[in-house]
């Protein structure tokens, strides 16, 4: 009985093989076919998001040049300059942010040049820690 089945499962198999052996190509193309989409889409997420970082990163520039001009003002009071402060922290990590989403897609797209710059980092965790 075993090997009745065993000669049934075989010839099934062969049969399948058979029959799905000329649709390979098809199949195969099919597939390159989802890949070159799904790298298209995300090329396309990625450019989105470059264009949108920079248009972000203008007004975040302009923010961050008036919060300077308004902090040479004398007139301020304490809690005024408390508040340029904070305003100016905030958009500067949004820019570090928008800037690393920049990278992010420069790593993607392979136009990302390296560069070593000296840092301190007791500066950076205390920044964080605020």
């Amino acid at each position: 009985v075993f090997d009745s089945l065993n000669i049934a499962t075989a010839a099934v198999s062969l049969i399948t093989a058979l029959y799905l052996l000329p649709l390979m190509p098809y199949l195969f193309a099919s597939l390159d076919k989802t890949l070159e989409s799904e790298k298209e889409s995300k090329r396309k997420v990625l450019t989105f998001m470059s264009f949108l970082c920079h248009e972000i990163r203008n007004p975040l520039f302009a923010i961050t040049s008036t919060i300077t001009f308004m902090g040479d003002d004398n007139t301020l009071s304490e809690e005024q300059k408390d508040s340029l402060d904070c305003i100016e922290q905030s958009a500067n990590l949004m820019l570090r942010l928008v800037n690393d989403v920049l990278d992010i897609s420069k790593v993607e797209s392979g136009k990302l040049r390296l560069e070593q710059t000296p840092f301190e980092l007791t500066k950076i965790l205390q920044g964080a820690a605020s």
